[in-house]
């Protein structure tokens, strides 16, 4: 590696380590702000995880999700269909109850909204949201 190289790998490192410690704040932001409410939210177990998705579980996941989408909050499905679901796998037989957890996580996972340039405030937002959610009983 000639220098050149070297400084443009060390510019692009910086810029990777302010993007991930920018993220790695908004989920900490979501964690405390949701915390206490009937939704498993994802814990950081390890210094090194990258948020590139921060995905809460609950049983009323459509409904939280039309709340967001009525209050201008975009939310995503990830994996809404378990891999031993998929067409290519049909052929295996597995039944609904082949793998629960997979299952739960495709009936009640719902991604919140998180990137880089997300502020305090646009979270604040969907923090509020969600509780007024499960506030409304």
């Amino acid at each position: 590696m000639d220098g050149l190289q070297a400084v443009v790998l060390r510019h692009k490192l910086r810029r990777l380590d302010r993007f991930t410690a920018r993220r790695r704040e908004l989920a900490d932001r979501y964690r405390r702000g949701l915390s206490g409410l009937p939704l498993m939210v994802p814990a950081g177990r390890h210094e090194d995880h990258v948020w590139h998705l921060f995905v809460v579980r609950t049983a009323q996941r459509d409904a939280l999700r039309e709340w967001l989408t009525a209050a201008g909050i975009e939310t995503g499905l990830h994996y809404p269909v378990p891999n031993h679901q998929q067409p290519c796998l049909q052929h295996l037989g597995l039944g609904r109850q082949s793998f629960p957890v997979s299952e739960a996580w495709a009936q009640q996972g719902l991604s919140l909204p998180l990137f880089y340039g997300m502020t305090d405030a646009q979270v604040n937002r969907v923090v509020e949201t969600v509780r007024e959610f499960f506030a409304r009983g």
